[in-house]
């Protein structure tokens, strides 16, 4: 499903998957990106804000992965585009699911 997203939404993401059990992996992912194993799987937009001086923001989208569909997808990017979508910060708490 992922890779049918990324055909149809490259042009507006890019698109990368990453899993945390590899040793070279886990420290990158858990870090930078702020997910736990107790996370995965998820779908996060993970924004360089330097225009705002923010640096790396993250979105995590709250939906039913099992589930999720191109459409979601796309909509949550809207959403991100839109300012409608709240980033996750490593200071806070992450939203209630």
């Amino acid at each position: 499903m992922f890779a049918k997203a990324a055909e149809k939404l490259g042009k507006r993401i890019l698109f990368v998957t990453s899993g945390i059990t590899d040793d070279f992996q886990k420290p990158i992912v858990t870090q930078s990106f702020g997910v736990k194993r107790e996370d995965v799987p998820t779908l996060m937009l993970i924004v360089n804000d330097e225009e705002n001086d923010r640096g790396l923001m993250k979105y995590k989208w709250d939906g039913d992965l099992s589930s999720m569909t191109i459409d979601d997808i796309e909509i949550f990017i809207d959403e991100w585009e839109a300012d409608i979508v709240t980033p996750v910060l490593k200071s806070q708490d992450p939203p209630a699911e």
